[in-house]
């Protein structure tokens, strides 16, 4: 029910559901992820797009160590490979 629902967001938002909160960002919940967890929150599309960041792509990351190699750069490449905790790709 919506009065469950707001029970549960407001717990995840107060001092006492801290830890719940952190561990729904460490499992790498999406906003898709939280609409589909509260049904009942009627959250206008509009606000959505203006709320919610773009999404940008991360091609890859860059290593480095200048205490090492002074002179150079080294490119890390990683493949998209990881799942959450609950084995969500």
């Amino acid at each position: 029910s919506s009065d469950e629902e707001r029970t549960r967001l407001q717990h995840l938002v107060s001092k006492e559901g801290r830890d719940d909160l952190r561990e729904l960002i460490n499992d790498t919940v999406t906003y898709a992820d939280l609409l589909q967890m509260f049904p009942g929150a009627d959250v206008p599309v509009e606000y959505l797009l203006d709320f919610v960041p773009a999404i940008k792509p991360r091609l890859y990351s860059i290593a480095s160590a200048p205490e090492m190699h002074p002179d150079r750069i080294h490119l890390c490449i990683v493949e998209e490979d990881w799942e959450n905790s609950k084995g969500k790709r």
